[in-house]
């Protein structure tokens, strides 16, 4: 199944890049290799994750502190949020719908 990423997942995405690349050399690296692992589990296995919210499944990062927020539709994956775990649970919920 295919997936496309929320407008604001995609600024996520790009902003924890940048941030993990000026922390360490080959970090922002690990970072993209494991959120396109979790993207891509969720589009192939799209009702595996637990349900967080309404129709909203949550899939965890192992290493990293983030969570693929995705709502599995009838021909895609729609990423909702790439969320830092520590950081203001429920911002992403004015995405929905």
């Amino acid at each position: 199944m295919r997936h496309e990423l929320h407008p604001e997942a995609q600024d996520e995405y790009e902003s924890a890049i940048v941030w993990y690349e000026q922390r360490q050399q080959g970090l922002a690296r690990r970072f993209f290799d494991a959120i396109e692992t979790a993207i891509d589990d969720a589009a192939e296995h799209p009702l595996r994750h637990p349900i967080l919210e309404q129709d909203v499944r949550r899939r965890l990062l192992r290493v990293f502190p983030y969570s693929v927020l995705y709502v599995a539709e009838r021909d895609h994956v729609l990423v909702l949020a790439l969320m830092h775990n520590h950081r203001e649970p429920g911002y992403w919920r004015s995405r929905i719908g």
